[in-house]
């Protein structure tokens, strides 16, 4: 499985170089190469969405088939009775869709099939090439102290950011040097070490680097390394982010090493939080002074376009719930708010790269679901089913008109004539 992964990993580097090189803006590289990724993909995504909707239209049948058979296991108390019934269940569900030709699974298996591609670019603009300093010694060649604090303090570890002393290159000698600055209060120290040559802290399953020298390394950090004879303070070296799996010798690894690979104002290889601050910004790039204040405005406007480009995509696949008269479970409900939110966390410890990769996946996610639902408006039916047979129409029987009912009151008695009333009258008289 590692091996795969790094197959298709070492051709996604390798892809997206080739686009710096036609290209040489970064940015539109990522955007491009997502492009190019989801037009591969598109086969399998329509079948998912196609799918994911046909059961939403079946979704009212499968209820009712459910409250049916709730209500018949609220009346029976025996276990395999009710083992029978949830059998017959699911049995009358899978003729259900078996009836209208539609897969439970078809919504599942495309989303898998497309997974090991978003990791392994998910990966690509992530992943840095890390190193160890064979030898590292205090100037004049005196061995670093084991115990961390007889050389570092009591400062944290994990603060500390050495930069090599020369600027990173592609082709030029080792870093000969590295400066660690200590802060201490509000005083800072600057410690150097000499390095000698780097050897791998790991390798790659389809790109074995037998690292004879690092000059491409923009940044250390000290680490406490457990040996057979105690403890060795040392250092782990890194190549900026987004170059592990690009190779050494194309435009691209060279650009994002020397910082030249800048995308609307902003570092891709650094996070929302580190381009806030002045001091973190070193952990990403060389350039020190592009932290802090305004500097920061681009990378958490992206995190807001990833936001609610998130919010939207949901919205309009529950708008499509909707459209076919169903409520939306209160679940769906809650997780159309809240994954939004949850992806805008999660993308503050992201490089600006992979929240542009996030951003171009949405979008063409939304233009993708807008043309295939406009499309299946305009069929009409149950997309990708098979069409139900019509029921034969037995000819209109004719009624015969309803006779009026007869009324139940009295016969009206004809009226007699004035003038034989006057003639009683007359006799009373006399």
């Amino acid at each position: 499985m590692a091996e795969f992964f790094g197959a298709i990993q070492h051709a996604l580097g390798v892809a997206l170089n080739a686009i710096y090189t036609a290209i040489p803006s970064y940015g539109v590289a990522i955007i491009l190469l997502t492009v190019a990724v989801r037009a591969v993909l598109i086969p399998l995504t329509l079948k998912q969405i196609r799918s994911m909707t046909a059961m939403q239209t079946l979704a009212p049948e499968q209820k009712k088939i459910q409250q049916k058979y709730k209500q018949l296991q609220a009346k029976v108390q025996d276990r395999q009775e009710l083992m029978k019934l949830r059998q017959q269940m699911n049995q009358e569900i899978m003729a259900l869709f078996k009836e209208h030709g539609v897969n439970p699974a078809g919504g599942c298996l495309p989303l898998l099939a497309q997974m090991p591609a978003f990791i392994a670019l998910y990966s690509v603009l992530r992943t840095s090439i890390v190193v160890l300093p064979l030898m590292a010694t205090l100037p004049g060649g005196a061995a670093i102290p084991s115990d961390p604090k007889a050389t570092f303090g009591d400062a944290n570890l994990r603060s500390i950011v050495c930069l090599p002393v020369q600027t990173p290159s592609v082709n030029g000698a080792n870093p000969a040097e590295i400066d660690c600055p200590v802060k201490t209060g509000n005083q800072v120290e600057h410690k150097t070490f000499e390095i000698a040559t780097f050897v791998d802290a790991h390798k790659y399953p389809t790109q074995q680097l037998a690292v004879a020298s690092a000059p491409w390394i923009t940044r250390c950090q000290p680490v406490v390394l457990k040996a057979s004879n105690g403890q060795i303070v040392s250092f782990h070296c890194f190549s900026a982010l987004g170059t592990g799996h690009l190779p050494k010798s194309g435009k691209l690894f060279k650009a994002v090493t020397q910082d030249q690979a800048g995308f609307l104002g902003m570092h891709l290889a650094c996070t929302a939080p580190q381009a806030a601050s002045k001091d973190r910004i070193k952990e990403c790039t060389r350039k020190t002074g592009d932290g802090g204040g305004a500097h920061s405005v681009p990378y958490y406007l992206l995190i807001a376009l990833v936001i609610g480009s998130t919010y939207y995509q949901s919205r309009q696949m529950n708008q499509r719930v909707l459209a076919t008269g169903q409520a939306l479970p209160q679940q769906q409900q809650m997780m159309t708010r809240v994954m939004p939110l949850f992806f805008g966390l999660i993308s503050l410890n992201f490089p600006a790269g992979l929240n542009l990769y996030f951003l171009a996946t949405n979008l063409w996610t939304i233009g993708q679901q807008y043309l295939v639902y406009r499309s299946q408006d305009a069929k009409g039916g149950l997309p990708g089913a098979k069409p139900k047979p019509k029921d034969a129409e037995a000819p209109a029987k004719k009624v015969a008109p309803e006779t009026p009912s007869a009324t139940l009151t009295p016969p009206v008695p004809p009226a007699r004539p004035q003038g034989s009333r006057k003639r009683k009258k007359r006799k009373k008289r006399r």
